[in-house]
């Protein structure tokens, strides 16, 4: 079952390549800044993971690196983390906990240039381009 870049075209016209993307710009603001959990990663994350899977487009056939983030002003993380964000009050949480999304509130968001820069990078990969409107 895993690999779909492989074996996709078979089935599909495309398959996801990676983890969520968060609209936040790099990993270090996501995990060091935002603390983001594990399973969201950052914009130049998802770009620079689709040189592994290059050879695998063809007509009909396209990597998925996830939705667009366009037009979000932030968005709504949840989940297990590692450490707590650190715009929660000391001691609200610890390692291993699960934040909900109304605890966490909107983070992240990004700038007018790294929207349209995200547009396209994901044009040039041959990716396909949804919107992830859900913040």
């Amino acid at each position: 079952v895993g690999e779909p870049h492989k074996w996709g075209h078979q089935v599909g016209h495309s398959w996801r390549t990676g983890r969520d993307v968060f609209a936040v710009w790099d990993e270090h603001t996501a995990r060091k800044v935002l603390r983001l959990p594990g399973f969201l990663q950052s914009i130049m994350t998802a770009i620079e993971q689709q040189a592994t899977y290059s050879e695998y487009i063809r007509p009909g056939g396209y990597n998925d690196p996830d939705m667009l983030v366009v037009g979000l002003d932030g968005m709504t993380p949840y989940g297990i983390v590692d450490e707590c964000p650190s715009h929660l009050p000391a001691g609200s949480c610890k390692q291993g906990d699960y934040i909900s999304r109304e605890l966490w509130g909107k983070v992240g968001g990004l700038t007018y240039t790294e929207q349209r820069t995200q547009f396209g990078f994901w044009c040039m990969l041959a990716s396909p381009l949804m919107l992830g409107n859900d913040p």
